[in-house]
């Protein structure tokens, strides 16, 4: 099983695109996802899409975050009342098989208000989770120890989608330093990607 990790995302926001960002546009539609890009509210470059119900009290967004150079997997719902930095297990997959999971992710999440769940994907599963996404009839998502029945949603447009985001990404503006990237000392390894506090929401 491929493990995927996972984050506690600080800010909560609104599951709708446009009361994320003024500068955040829909900019194509395929099946049940929505593509969009933008200006975050950190000001930050970011290529998300997302399904969600017909009322919006569950949504999951797949976005890029070019200032971070970072991807996530965000699951959104209404009602969530998830105690800051609390473990939350989550397993994620497509159709018959298991992408993977982890048992202490972190959620959060006001008391009536909307909840959140961050999986960050380290760059080495990168590739996988959007190859799986693009071809996959179903998605689906367990919380193993939670009361939350699981999450499954249907795929149709995701190849589509997933094509309009991996070029969205392929032209997002990443910024620029005054300096090159060189150091005078090793970086150290981790065995998945690092996990950021905060990105702006949706």
């Amino acid at each position: 099983m491929k493990l995927i990790t996972f984050l506690l995302a600080s800010a909560f926001a609104a599951t709708a695109v446009a009361s994320a960002s003024a500068n955040m546009q829909v900019n194509h539609r395929s099946g049940g996802w929505t593509n969009y890009s933008g200006t975050n509210n950190e000001g930050g470059y970011t290529c998300g899409m997302y399904i969600g119900t017909n009322d919006y009290v569950k949504t999951i967004h797949v976005k890029y975050f070019a200032a971070s150079d970072t991807y996530e997997v965000q699951l959104y719902k209404s009602g969530w009342s998830i105690p800051e930095n609390t473990n939350v297990a989550v397993e994620v997959g497509f159709d018959k098989n298991s992408f993977g999971g982890i048992p202490d992710a972190f959620g959060g999440g006001a008391d009536g208000g909307l909840g959140l769940v961050g999986i960050h994907l380290g760059k080495g599963s990168v590739g996988d989770f959007i190859e799986d996404f693009a071809h996959a009839d179903t998605m689906w998502i367990k919380f193993p120890n939670g009361s939350e029945d699981t999450w499954t949603t249907p795929m149709a447009g995701s190849r589509d989608a997933s094509n309009i985001f991996k070029n969205c990404v392929a032209l997002a503006p990443h910024p620029t330093q005054p300096f090159g990237k060189t150091q005078p000392f090793g970086a150290k390894t981790q065995p998945f990607g690092q996990p950021t506090k905060t990105n702006g929401g949706v």
